[in-house]
């Protein structure tokens, strides 16, 4: 229990950057399937309201959707066009937000911006590496001006990811928080 908590709160050591054969790997089965690879999953505060959207993707998941998007279009995509970022052993995860509930022409409900996200497990919370904040707006959708609300994307370390079940936590302005547990099934998904 105790090295458990020492790895969970020090960090395991550090995750190797993918490999020149994994590299090959993620490409064959990108261009194999042509669909993304990653962690999806929706976030939810109140229960029913799903809120964001969440994509997470390791450096084997975002080589495989690289590929994939690029057989579906009928372009190249090879060993040399994997970037040093495309490698990194970092977890990336993005939360966007679901599209507005409009009923009878009113608004019924709309996700408020995302401040911030974390990764938690029990009490220990473990902080993204960086974050980055992006806009989404909806146009006019029968309710008059546009909509907006905002989204974001963290970046963690691969290593410092707790060995067993953990939430994804989207932090809104006044902290409500919005989370989604990843399970030991899931696992496969993030590398």
């Amino acid at each position: 229990m105790l090295l458990a908590l020492t790895v969970l709160l020090l960090g395991a050591p550090q995750t190797p950057e993918l490999s020149d054969s994994e590299v090959v790997a993620a490409i064959a089965l990108g261009r194999a399937t042509q669909q993304s690879f990653g962690f999806h999953a929706v976030t939810s505060a109140s229960g029913f309201l799903q809120d964001y959207t969440l994509t997470a993707r390791g450096p084997f998941g975002r080589v495989v959707t690289a590929a994939a998007e690029a057989a579906r279009y009928g372009r190249p995509f090879t060993p040399d066009s994997v970037s040093a970022a495309m490698r990194a052993p970092v977890l990336v995860i993005t939360a966007a937000p679901n599209d507005p509930i409009i009923a009878r022409g009113a608004i019924e409900h709309i996700t408020s911006p995302a401040s911030h996200m974390v990764l938690r497990v029990r009490a220990v919370t473990i902080q993204p590496q960086r974050v980055e904040l992006f806009r989404v707006t909806w146009g006019n959708i029968r309710v008059g001006p546009e909509l907006r609300s905002r989204g974001i994307t963290a970046f963690f370390d691969l290593a410092a990811l707790p060995a067993e079940d953990f939430d994804i936590v989207v932090i809104q302005r006044g902290g409500k928080e919005h989370r989604r547990t990843v399970k030991q099934q899931d696992r496969d998904r993030l590398r």
